[in-house]
């Protein structure tokens, strides 16, 4: 495959906070939702030149899940990808065989697919610049409920 034939799949930032088109958005405004132990076990095995999960923003390559605001983005500056099976792992074994511990999160850095829970990405970016506003709670309409006995 040529350089130019890798294409940047869709991303898609979930967020809290209501953002205009164009607007430049920082980490620090996209929290990981993991546990002090297993961000430190990643952060421990994290690779020199990565980027750090503390200083990332985290994107997903589906328009999906519970946030108030779901954007299509642009990813400005470095950006990897890690699958979250790994993470699934650290976080469902309370294993104490470090050997294995090491594996898991050296296969995360290193952008192997996991064989447990395949084809599961989180993406990180530096920054990113939001295209537009594609979901979320605050797109869903609120309706009424509709009292029978009032209409007839």
């Amino acid at each position: 495959m040529k350089l130019f034939e890798i294409a940047t799949p869709s991303l898609y930032l979930r967020s809290h906070n209501k953002h205009a088109p164009s607007t430049l958005v920082r980490p620090g405004q996209s929290p990981s939702p993991l546990t002090a132990k297993v961000e430190g076990c990643l952060e421990k095995g994290r690779p020199e030149g990565r980027l750090s999960r503390g200083n990332s923003i985290f994107l997903q390559g589906q328009p999906v899940g519970v946030a108030p605001y779901i954007y299509l983005v642009k990813p400005i500056g470095l950006l990897e990808r890690g699958s979250t099976g790994w993470i699934k792992m650290l976080i469902s074994n309370d294993v104490q065989d470090q050997p294995l511990i090491d594996m898991w999160v050296a296969s995360y850095w290193a952008g192997a697919d996991c064989p447990t829970v395949p084809g599961a990405w989180e993406y990180r970016a530096q920054q990113v610049q939001i295209i537009r506003l594609v979901g979320g709670t605050s797109m869903q309409r609120k309706t009424e409920k509709w009292d029978w006995l009032k209409a007839v």
